[in-house]
């Protein structure tokens, strides 16, 4: 519980926006750059399962909002 709900309320601007980056939530790697990549199929899933940030837009995902969100893993 918060004790003091002031220090997350922002009265003086009333409608502040947030602005969320994450750009590692994503695993797709187009066709197109699979061939840019030395390490087999294996090795990238290996490495999406532990680099990759699964299931962030679902976790920071409000009713309201707008989302941007790049299909592409960066």
């Amino acid at each position: 519980m918060i004790k003091d709900q002031r220090i997350y309320d922002f009265p003086s601007i009333p409608h502040s926006p947030l602005i969320l980056h994450i750009p590692h939530s994503s695993r797709e790697i187009p066709p197109s750059y699979r061939d840019e990549f030395l390490i087999s199929d294996d090795e990238i899933e290996d490495e999406q399962l532990q680099l990759v940030d699964h299931y962030t837009e679902e976790l920071f995902s409000t009713p309201d909002e707008v989302q941007a969100i790049f299909p592409v893993s960066r």
